[in-house]
């Protein structure tokens, strides 16, 4: 490009952010860039005369990425700052070229935390190939690790909060009862602005809140998905291993990372049901926390007491030929060990450094084994998120496609590592319990699609009488509350009344058929029952489905609008009568669930479904 066209015309990819007393190094970011095809917006250079303030804004929307020089000045800069702040506004990319060893801290952190960085630190001339490179890349859309690392972040201050409030301000109304409501119940917030302290940094605060925060709430509108502010919030929350409470305030949904962000989320739906939502709300926080309070934090590699056999309901010779590979630091080989003992007690292999391999050609070893892997499993703590052992394991893993789980025992964030894992499934196992040990294991199945055939129930297939002998587990429902209707196969009642013991001793009010004899048919009494529910649960199988009765029952919730949840105890085909019209219903695949899951699942439906527990 010509004298002309950088002065005056200003064609530029790259827009360079620096503090006076960085003028120097920032001359030769720019010079490296530009010898390398990257044309660049340097205000000491290409800035007019008067210098106004609409040229610098005019420079940075025509940028498709921004280059922070990161240092001790920039970070105390109130012009770096506000370039900053408008490029995260207008979402433009942003890569940090970081040249001493100044932690990620005060006006800049929520800005710049969760975006690309060069570590130039020892040596700020020594890395600007690199940053070259990168920025090259960024501009061709190719992917590079993001998120900002240090062998020694300091730790930022400020009271706890048990929740953080994430918003649009143009929701704000909203947000506001959200607010209130928690406060009147004891619930400490963290919302802007009245959380705000004035002289304080606004973004500076906002990044201290969520770090301070227990759980972050997520009031989701479509104002809110498109905002830049309130996506960096949650990524930030998410990246803090918070947990997210999606407040879904109106019928819209959101895509690209914050979909994936909140697909794990505890969702709530407020905007079909606004009357009672804050209730939900508030009992959601408060299962949250005290789930929270429960955990023995300081037991980071406590050992399981036991090692059970969760494949015991299948064929264990359907995972022969399976390869686990545990990847681990040396410091938490105990838990490493209980995670390959659970694996290798269903039948499936694992390869475990430490156990399988010795230090000759070790290298070699491990890359073999990996690509011999169907699946790695990362046990992830402060000791492997800070492992360049790790990183290489996690990275050769990921060039070669191979699937991956996070068994997370700690609270420490992935780092350097953050690229390979974010988009992979992570089970919080702050206490090792052998709850989570069972989740571990069967999401593994899950993440390679493996749906094993189940054993045959172990309950005898009973005759007619012997089904109507079956001791009943409560006397059906009476009264003026919303019920819930269950729909079975009399042969499926030893199964059923497990489940609806459940629901009826959490305190939901259940009806069911509980006085038909033999021969009897479908009667006055069911329908009359089936009118007046709020809600049809039906549990799903193959009696079920040869059901006249069941399907009968399906059918006229179906035409009088009753809101309906399948829960499946196996995999079956629909008569294609009901499979077009059951298939916009959510269902609960008991069959594939872990038992916990499978439990809350089904109370967030009749919560969704308006059924209040009756104790």
């Amino acid at each position: 490009m010509g004298l002309f066209d950088r002065v005056f015309k200003k064609i530029h990819n790259a827009y360079i952010s620096y503090a006076d007393n960085d003028l120097d190094i920032a001359g030769d970011v720019c010079r490296v860039l530009e010898d390398n095809g990257i044309d660049c917006w340097f205000k000491d250079r290409d800035m007019d005369g008067d210098g106004s303030i609409e040229e610098i804004i005019k420079a940075l929307e025509k940028s498709k990425l921004h280059i922070v020089i990161y240092s001790k000045d920039s970070i105390n800069s109130n012009f770096v700052y506000n370039e900053v702040d408008t490029a995260f506004s207008r979402g433009i990319p942003m890569l940090s070229y970081r040249i001493d060893e100044s932690d990620l801290e005060g006006n800049l952190e929520f800005f710049l935390r969760g975006q690309y960085w060069v570590d130039a630190s020892a040596n700020p001339k020594g890395k600007l190939d690199k940053l070259a490179s990168d920025a090259s890349k960024l501009l061709k859309n190719i992917p590079i690790p993001s998120g900002f690392t240090s062998d020694s972040p300091k730790p930022v201050g400020g009271d706890e909060n048990h929740v953080f409030i994430s918003y649009s301000s143009v929701d704000s109304e909203i947000a506001e009862k959200v607010y209130a409501f928690l406060l009147k119940n004891d619930i400490k917030c963290w919302m802007a602005p009245h959380s705000i302290e004035s002289g304080l940094v606004y973004s500076e605060q906002i990044a201290k809140a969520i770090d301070n925060a227990k759980l972050a709430i997520l009031i989701g509108t479509k104002n809110a998905y498109e905002s830049e502010y309130v996506k960096q919030e949650i990524k930030t929350a998410f990246q803090k291993s918070r947990q997210i409470i999606y407040y879904m305030a109106d019928d819209s949904f959101p895509d690209g990372e914050m979909k994936f962000i909140l697909n794990n989320s505890n969702v709530l739906d407020a905007n079909s049901h606004p009357d009672d939502s804050l209730n939900y709300l508030l009992d959601d926080i408060k299962r949250l926390l005290n789930h929270q309070d429960g955990l023995d934090l300081a037991d980071e590699t406590a050992v399981t007491q036991s090692y059970e056999s969760f494949a015991e309901d299948y064929e264990k010779s359907q995972f022969e030929g399976l390869n686990f590979y545990i990847a681990y630091d040396d410091e938490d080989s105990s838990v490493a060990e209980d995670v390959c003992s659970v694996f290798e007690s269903n039948g499936i292999k694992c390869w475990m450094k430490g156990r399988d391999v010795g230090v000759e050609n070790l290298a070699d070893k491990v890359l073999d084994a990996i690509n011999r892997a169907d699946l790695m499993v990362l046990i992830s703590s402060r000791h492997s998120n800070n492992s360049n052992f790790i990183a290489t394991e996690v990275n050769l893993a990921f060039s070669s496609r191979i699937p991956m789980i996070i068994f997370k025992i700690d609270e420490s964030d992935f780092g350097a590592i953050e690229f390979f894992v974010a988009r992979k499934r992570q089970i919080q196992a702050l206490n090792n319990s052998s709850e989570k040990f069972r989740q571990l294991f069967d999401d593994s199945l899950k993440i390679l699609d493996i749906k094993p055939d189940p054993k045959p129930v172990s309950v005898s297939e009973p005759v007619l009488d012997d089904v109507f002998s079956l001791k009943k587990p409560f006397k059906a429902y009476s009264g003026d509350k919303p019920f819930i209707f269950i729909s079975y196969a009399h042969k499926d009642a030893a199964l059923v009344f497990g489940d609806i013991k459940r629901f009826h001793d959490e305190g939901y009010p259940i009806w069911y058929d509980q006085g038909l004899t033999p021969g009897q048919e479908w009667d006055d009494e069911i329908a009359r029952a089936l009118i007046d529910c709020s809600l049809l649960v039906v549990f799903i199988s193959r009696n079920s489905m040869a059901s006249k009765n069941v399907q009968d029952e399906i059918k006229m919730a179906l035409n009088r609008d009753i809101d309906i949840v399948p829960i499946y105890f196996e995999e079956v085909e629909l008569p294609p009568a009901l499979e077009l019209r059951l298939s916009n219903k959510h269902a609960i695949m008991k069959y594939m669930a872990h038992d916990s899951d499978y439990i809350d699942e089904c109370f967030k439906a009749f919560r969704n479904a308006r059924i209040d527990n009756v104790r």
